[in-house]
């Protein structure tokens, strides 16, 4: 009976050991994760502003002269007008 408990004991001490082994790289494992995920929005946040440079370039690069840009611009204004009027019209 006593050589029993013994062996019950050890088995629980060996489980006990595992359980606590296994939290450790739970917490690793958490850790990490929350750390790719800073990284992520990281990497998130930097494609976003290169996306946003990339279409400035485009745009400058389709509108290249100040001249072109104001008859674009003037072009806008009048369709923006052409809405506004659309819109009043209605009841």
């Amino acid at each position: 009976m006593m050589e029993s408990i013994g062996i019950l004991r050890q088995k629980l001490e060996l489980l006990l050991r595992r359980h606590r082994a296994l939290k450790k790289k739970l917490a690793a494992a958490r850790a990490l994760v929350a750390s790719r995920e800073e990284e992520q929005a990281a990497l998130r946040l930097r494609l976003a502003k290169c996306e946003e440079q990339s279409l400035a370039l485009q745009i400058g690069h389709a509108l290249p002269d100040a001249e072109s840009r104001a008859h674009a611009r003037a072009r806008l204004d009048a369709v923006i007008a052409d809405i506004d009027k659309m819109l009043s019209s209605l009841p």
